[in-house]
């Protein structure tokens, strides 16, 4: 586990990301098993990825996270935090080969602590692709109700998917957390 855990459940840390976790977010990034399942995401080159995450760092409504578990395994964003509304969007991803265990559940429900209680938002909000089901698993486990579904809307490969809406409010939450 790193030293530099921002929080952590002994197993799974969220951390600033650091620049030599730069080449292998990319490579994942860019990794089509990874960008095919989030709805907007696009390779990324050398140059213009670290100029993306360079400015997600200086964006008051953006909290990226390394996830680690000895370490880099993947990628949590809180992001589009809408601070009048209290409500933000989250999107993640783990890198390829480390899928399956348990990393992106347990780097949600790490991200759900700190955004209801450290940024005291009202909602997390998230999308999935409509065939991404280890994603929605996630979600489910992490509380998360499935919202609603936009039709045909995500574009892979050349053809439309259905983008899938998730919503968790902060007394659910909670309401969940105290069980």
């Amino acid at each position: 586990m790193t030293e530099h855990a921002f929080l952590s459940d002994g197993r799974v840390s969220l951390r600033p990301i650091e620049t030599e976790d730069l080449p292998a977010l990319r490579a994942a990034w860019n990794d089509p098993d990874v960008w095919r399942m989030l709805d907007t995401v696009e390779p990324q080159p050398e140059g213009p990825f670290e100029e993306l995450v360079r400015g997600w760092h200086d964006d008051d409504r953006h909290v990226p996270f390394a996830i680690d578990s000895d370490g880099l395994v993947g990628l949590l964003q809180v992001k589009r935090i809408h601070w009048q509304s209290r409500i933000c969007d989250f999107s993640y991803f783990v890198l390829p080969g480390e899928g399956g265990n348990g990393y992106a559940t347990a780097a949600v429900e790490l991200g759900l602590e700190y955004a209801f209680d450290s940024l005291g938002l009202h909602r997390v909000q998230a999308k999935t692709v409509g065939q991404n089901a280890a994603s929605q698993q996630v979600l489910q486990k992490a509380g998360f109700e499935h919202e609603g579904t936009a039709r045909k809307t995500a574009f892979v490969d050349g053809t439309y998917h259905d983008l899938l809406s998730w919503g968790l409010l902060e007394e659910e939450w909670r309401e969940q957390n105290e069980e």
